[in-house]
């Protein structure tokens, strides 16, 4: 299952993409909206994460990019490090 993680701060990306591939998925990641929306429109990812310090607004615009562009695409929002994998293996 490949994950795209959207995160607000570089040092909170890189912290989930070790968790996530700790875990044997396989992942991505980004701060930039540009980055991941380009990323969405490709439909090559299985999970959205989005974390911590992403505005409102930009939320908005990824799941209307995954609505659209990759719709077997699940979105997951993460409330801090300890949801994140829950997360992920409850959609394996």
């Amino acid at each position: 299952m490949k994950v795209l993680i959207a995160g607000g701060h570089l040092d909170l990306v890189d912290a989930a993409l070790a968790q996530v591939r700790g875990d044997g998925f396989e992942a991505a990641g980004h701060i930039e909206d540009e980055k991941i929306v380009e990323e969405l429109k490709t439909g090559s990812c299985d999970v959205l994460a989005i974390c911590g310090g992403v505005e409102p607004d930009s939320k908005v615009l990824f799941r209307q990019v995954v609505s659209e562009y990759s719709p077997d695409t699940h979105v997951l929002e993460v409330y801090g490090p300890e949801t994140l994998l829950p997360g992920l293996r409850n959609l394996r």
